[in-house]
């Protein structure tokens, strides 16, 4: 049996390497196949993308990569999709709460520190009330969107990965590299990449590594949320013009500092770690052994 609780959850199912490939030209299909049905009044060109039904769309078309996470766990490795969150098999709404908590603390404290270093990179958002429409539905859907990132990243991939790379840590880096690889289209990517590839990087690689030290997704899950959340609904940014989601808060950071916030990455995670890694203990699971095909 693994001796990591959250990969040995693994070891109920079906584990032969053809399911592994096979589900992941699954999770990519159904993602593709099941965002573009759901984003289909977008390319017809019926709904504008920028419009707040165009974003409302396209947040639920994220509900195609939890779907297919949740699929593949239950008919080709014939386990439960409940392992994919935690030995718990359920959610600690308690945990969810409590550590985006932590985690918008945490970022509130270092956007108010560049605020205070540059000022002039801040300006109050003059179309917030034309927003409000999109604001609301961000606040509904973005949950839904981390989550379905969240259990294919933290949940699927690194159950995946872990039956082959054992150390938690090489296995949070790992996962925290693949967290990267979608988001290189972003609109932070088009300058400097690297700077930005950081901040991503611990966005995958300290969820990782909370999910494998409790047991359990629930910390992951609260941190995507919080993160998105913040720079959603409460400071913003734009780069060149763009940013990933619409101009819905009510401050909008125009120049974005890539080396102050690359830094600030690192330097939040280890914060949250060690505020987090004890906040849960470890739980441990009873699994039998995996059938070999």
């Amino acid at each position: 049996m693994h001796s990591c609780p959250f990969i040995a959850l693994t070891e109920e199912g079906k584990n032969a390497l053809w399911r592994y490939a096979l589900s992941f030209v699954l999770i990519v299909a159904i993602v593709l196949a099941g965002s573009s049905v759901i984003t289909l009044p977008i390319t017809l060109g019926a709904v504008p993308e920028s419009s707040t039904v165009g974003f409302a769309l396209e947040l639920l078309g994220m509900g195609a990569m939890l779907l297919g996470a949740l699929l593949v766990t239950r008919l080709l490795h014939g386990r439960s999709p409940s392992t994919l969150f935690g030995v718990a098999r359920r959610l600690n709404w308690m945990v969810i709460l409590s550590s985006g908590a932590v985690w918008a603390v945490l970022m509130a404290i270092s956007v108010g520190i560049n605020f205070v270093l540059s000022p002039q990179q801040f300006t109050v958002n003059a179309k917030f009330v034309e927003f409000l429409p999109a604001l609301l539905v961000g606040l509904l859907l973005i949950p839904l969107q981390t989550s379905a990132e969240e259990v294919l990243f933290r949940g699927y991939l690194l159950q995946a990965i872990g039956r082959v790379v054992r150390p938690p840590v090489l296995l949070s880096v790992v996962n925290g590299v693949l967290f990267v690889v979608p988001h290189l289209g972003n609109p932070e990517a088009q300058q400097e990449t690297w700077l930005a590839a950081v901040q991503w990087f611990m966005g995958g690689f300290l969820p990782a590594l909370l999910t494998l030290r409790h047991g359990t997704l629930d910390a992951a899950l609260g941190i995507h949320a919080a993160n998105n959340l913040f720079s959603f609904a409460l400071v913003g940014y734009q780069i060149n013009g763009e940013s990933v989601f619409p101009p819905a808060a009510p401050v909008i950071q125009t120049q974005y500092d890539y080396g102050f916030y690359a830094v600030s990455s690192v330097v939040t995670s280890l914060i949250a770690y060690l505020v987090l890694a004890r906040a849960q203990p470890v739980r441990r699971s009873t699994t039998p052994q995996a059938a070999a095909a």
